[in-house]
């Protein structure tokens, strides 16, 4: 994973001529009829790249919307009671106004910038699956660390004061939280999810996932916790004593109840 840049070449008409399509699979037929006299392939990709986001967003978003009207299912909340919430309404202008303002320039700006780094992504082969994997494991790695270092300075006091506490408002988090944040704050984090495919020569493992009571825990405490994806940041820079200790308290009084 030498060269995550290197797997595309740029595009020109003489790279589609030249190639055989019966060599191609699926996917890259698929790849090829996107892109093959496409004169605007950096803004193909940039909206695909926002389609990508925001499907899974909202996929995931129904998931939990359909659990939550399920009777059976409300013994699975982490907090029983939702606590302090902002207005629905405000959330939902909150995350309207940075997806159009901020989350689709950072879409197309990130498709240029790989443009300029002669990693366009519109041309075949596409990467082994292997490959693939290695490049999504690292801009997962890539995102988290850079994330975890962004949210730790959200909470120093003026940043948290005039930034981050917009997202805190919501003692209880549910899933459209997840984006609901000051716009300064919206634009940190895009940059952190493009900072990965803008490294090269990077090489890291990381197995711990964090969860959804990991991150419960932070705005049930307002500390610790930073990290989005692996615990591994909290645990290497101490900020996860408090949820370790949170959780022992737990565990005790589950055993006390149970005796």
């Amino acid at each position: 994973m030498s060269a995550l840049n290197n797997t595309t070449v740029a595009v020109s008409s003489s790279h589609y001529d030249s190639l055989d399509k019966s060599q191609l699979n699926q996917f890259e037929r698929v790849w090829v009829w996107l892109f093959e006299n496409n004169s605007y392939p950096d803004l193909t990709i940039g909206m695909l790249f926002f389609a990508v986001m925001e499907l899974s967003l909202i996929a995931r978003l129904a998931m939990y919307w359909v659990f939550d009207r399920i009777p059976a299912m409300q013994k699975y909340r982490i907090q029983q009671s939702l606590g302090r919430q902002p207005p629905f309404a405000d959330v939902v202008k909150n995350i309207l106004f940075s997806t159009v303002v901020f989350q689709i320039p950072i879409a197309l700006t990130f498709t240029q910038t790989l443009s300029s780094l002669n990693a366009n992504v519109a041309t075949v082969p596409l990467p082994s699956l292997p490959m693939i994997a290695a490049q999504i494991l690292w801009f997962l790695v890539a995102y988290d660390f850079s994330e975890y270092w962004v949210h730790r300075a959200l909470h120093w006091g003026p940043l948290y004061k005039y930034v981050h506490k917009v997202h805190h408002e919501a003692q209880t988090p549910y899933g459209l939280i997840a984006e609901y944040m000051h716009p300064v704050e919206f634009f940190a984090i895009g940059i952190c999810v493009s900072l990965g495919p803008m490294i090269y020569g990077a090489q890291s493992f990381v197995p711990f996932f964090t969860g959804a009571d990991w991150h419960d825990y932070h705005h049930y405490a307002f500390v610790g916790n930073y990290s989005a994806i692996f615990r591994v940041w909290d645990r290497v820079f101490g900020t996860d004593v408090g949820y370790n200790r949170h959780q022992e308290k737990l565990a005790k009084m589950r055993a006390q109840k149970a005796e």
